[in-house]
């Protein structure tokens, strides 16, 4: 939502994700300089949220936002998470594409030998909208 003739806007969104996690444990042994492998393993989740931020147009489609998501991950790891995030993106009339930062404010992944995790991380995102509204 763009009010007429101002460069603020705001975005709110449903969305749907996949997200998959490998890691692995490896430490090396100070008295014998032996590497020793740990843990290792998968973790897939799968996400519905519900975002809503407050942007502004810095020079023709680049913007910046920031906002809040209430997301709910399941699949592996059933959980809600509620993070704050920042955008740059740049809009091109038919489609949008941005790069995010998110962070966690709970800490509810819980990934064994990981306990007590924020889910944080960067995105790369491609907005193409269902419909555009004629705004002349």
């Amino acid at each position: 939502m763009k009010p007429i003739d101002s460069r603020w806007f705001f975005d709110f969104a449903i969305t749907a994700g996949y997200h998959r996690y490998k890691y692995g444990l490896s430490y090396l042994s100070p008295d014998e300089h032996i590497t020793y492998a740990g843990n290792a393993g998968v973790c897939n989740l799968l996400s519905v949220s519900l975002s809503g931020s407050v942007g502004y147009y810095l020079y023709k489609g680049l913007n910046l936002s920031v906002g809040v998501e209430s997301a709910y991950y399941f699949y592996d790891k059933d959980f809600v998470n509620v993070p704050v995030f920042v955008r740059l993106g740049y809009d091109f009339g038919c489609m949008e594409i941005a790069i995010q930062y998110k962070r966690g404010m709970t800490r509810k992944f819980d990934l064994f030998p990981f306990a007590n995790n924020r889910l944080s991380g960067w995105e790369l995102m491609v907005y193409i909208p269902l419909s555009k509204r004629n705004t002349n």
